[in-house]
């Protein structure tokens, strides 16, 4: 996704701080698909393991990494890159490696999502929603001039209403404001 993509980041905000972004830039600026495996494990991985540990307990799951084995990524580093994703088709190699193995219906499935944490349930919840509104439709929000709150407004009232799910962006924006608070204010 593209910075102001939806349309709530303050511009002027986003081009003075876009070039200062080193993260961003090195984790979605990847000029190869090997570059960008790299970089998703220099910049990404540790993050991810944690909340799939953390959402797999919420489901009182223990989740494994199988193929994080530093064996089959180092291969896969070494391997050409139209055996891992071929076509549009991701882990290209594996799924030619499991054909007659696996049924066809699991292994071309699209939709693996892993756990997710269910917070666009959470949100609607009263409490949760008193809770958003009063830290997001605040003055001190409102005053940073870096999220828009006439869109951000327009998609609480969205998500709320069970339209859209804003879960992903309401949940930026309640740590963009809780940090402000604890470490600026």
């Amino acid at each position: 996704m593209r910075i102001g993509e939806k349309g709530y980041l303050n511009k002027d905000f986003a081009k003075k701080y876009k070039k200062e972004n080193s993260i961003a830039g090195n984790l979605y600026g990847s000029g190869s698909l090997k570059d960008s495996l790299i970089d998703h494990f220099e910049y990404k991985l540790e993050h991810l393991l944690k909340w799939e540990d953390r959402n797999s307990m919420w489901f009182s799951l223990e989740a494994r990494v199988p193929f994080l084995d530093y064996r089959l990524v180092e291969k896969t580093l070494a391997t050409s890159s139209d055996l891992i994703i071929n076509n549009g088709i991701t882990k290209y190699i594996l799924r030619a490696a499991m054909k007659g193995i696996l049924p066809g219906k699991i292994l071309n499935r699209k939709d693996k999502i892993g756990f997710e944490t269910p917070q666009k349930d959470w949100f609607i919840e009263p409490v949760w929603k008193t809770y958003i509104m009063n830290l997001l439709i605040s003055k001190s929000f409102e005053e940073r001039s870096i999220i828009n709150p006439i869109k951000v407004k327009k998609m609480l009232d969205s998500h709320f209403s069970g339209k859209t799910d804003e879960s992903k962006e309401i949940w930026k924006w309640m740590h963009l404001e809780l940090w402000f608070r604890e470490f600026i204010d």
